[in-house]
């Protein structure tokens, strides 16, 4: 499928801690921790969307997370 595993990133505040995530795309989203949605029956954690007919080895891909904390900056 031309999946490939991140590197995890560290979150010390869950309630003040912000994700970041870049697509292929170019999209980023930024969101709070807590507001990062958990699938059903243990399937993981969802950071973005992306529209299945978008996804995949030649479509959009996740290319980084990081994880800003309260006050930082992104670059």
């Amino acid at each position: 499928d031309g999946a490939r595993v991140l590197e995890p990133a560290h979150v010390q505040d869950s309630a003040r801690d912000r994700i970041v995530v870049v697509t292929s795309a170019g999209h980023l989203l930024m969101f709070s921790v807590a507001e990062l949605p958990e699938l059903e029956r243990g399937k993981g954690l969802k950071l973005i969307e992306i529209p299945k007919a978008k996804r995949g080895s030649e479509g959009e891909t996740v290319v980084g997370i990081a994880v800003v904390a309260e006050g930082g900056a992104i670059t």
